[in-house]
């Protein structure tokens, strides 16, 4: 007697590999969707994170940090509650320059102690404009502003390196300083407007100024503090974490749309900003970006937003009680 011995034909080998296939290309975008849903989800969470130090800094402080602590000169200025007279710091450095972010000020407030202790902001004019300045060759500073806090970066924002290609005030021999995903939110003014944006923008955020709950008349539930940034290492749209710089820094404005693609020359609102002056928000979230509002809950702004209302929760003092999404 003949023996068969079971087994699959060629055929039915290539049918059982093509059903394969084909769940795998099914399941994939599942995957990927519910992937990118943790990140935003963590994105969210580091962003509250950031409103609450804010309004932990507010608390102890009776105002909100200034984006940048110091300003560009030493001196009177012509704009109103913005401070740029002379402070010294005990190794005689002149703290009116200063140019260190909010994001740096909050960090005791995000159990982040430590590090704060290590930049010593309010001793070290950290990013300071002055020629004579060599605040990175403070001990322990170096290493200090490389450091990059999970808390300031946006898992979406996976393509950003840790370390920014721009330095700044910062010599080439010096270390490169650690990027970050988030900014604050000066306002709606936006280059050209150098001098509004720096001083005396119509948002919170801005040189100088600790802003008061009292002056932001719209409520701090109807006011964006904080928004996302992408490829914050990159020349054309820099983002270190540590540096509050107006447009290519952790100070940025609605007047470029979300989610304008960044490049070396982009196209906002009849203007065209110069390359490393984006000045806007992104994120790689589909669709849209987190922010923060003063009272620390998350909304994901839609990409397609209204100009008008993207402007209109960027102001504090604008009047207006807009909902713009879904609060996460």
């Amino acid at each position: 007697m003949s023996r068969r011995t079971a087994g699959f034909t060629l055929v039915e080998l290539l049918v059982v590999i093509a059903i394969i296939g084909v769940l795998v290309a099914l399941l994939l975008p599942a995957v990927q969707a519910a992937r990118e849903a943790a990140r935003r989800s963590q994105c969210t969470n580091n962003m509250r994170q950031a409103a609450l130090g804010l309004l932990g800094f507010e608390d102890s402080k009776k105002a909100f940090p200034a984006a940048r602590m110091g300003c560009d000169t030493v001196g009177a200025v012509p704009y109103i509650g913005v401070d740029c007279n002379s402070k010294r710091s005990s190794a005689g450095d002149e703290l009116a320059f200063s140019g260190v972010s909010a994001f740096v000020r909050i960090l005791p407030y995000v159990e982040q102690q430590a590090l704060y202790r290590q930049l010593n902001p309010e001793d070290v004019p950290l990013w300071s404009a002055s020629a004579s300045s060599t605040w990175y060759n403070v001990a322990g500073v170096a290493q200090a502003y490389q450091q990059r806090p999970e808390t300031y970066v946006c898992p979406s924002d996976s393509e950003a390196k840790p370390l920014s290609e721009y330095k700044h005030e910062v010599p080439t021999r010096s270390p490169d300083p650690a990027t970050g995903s988030y900014a604050n939110v000066a306002g709606t003014l936006g280059p050209p407007n150098s001098a509004a944006l720096k001083y005396e923008n119509d948002g919170v955020f801005f040189y100088g100024r600790m802003m008061r709950i009292a002056e932001i008349t719209d409520g701090l539930s109807n006011t964006i503090f904080v928004g996302e940034t992408i490829d914050g290492h990159s020349l054309d749209n820099n983002n270190i974490w540590t540096n509050g710089n107006r447009g290519n820094s952790t100070m940025r404005t609605t007047q470029t749309p979300l989610n304008t693609p960044i490049g070396p020359t982009i196209v906002g609102a009849a203007n065209t900003l110069t390359p490393g002056s984006h000045a806007g928000f992104n994120s790689r979230h589909p669709g849209g970006a987190n922010f923060a509002y003063g009272d620390g809950h998350i909304v994901f702004v839609s990409e397609s937003i209204a100009e008008t209302a993207y402007d209109s929760i960027a102001t504090r003092a604008g009047e207006e009680t807009i909902d713009v999404s879904s609060t996460n």
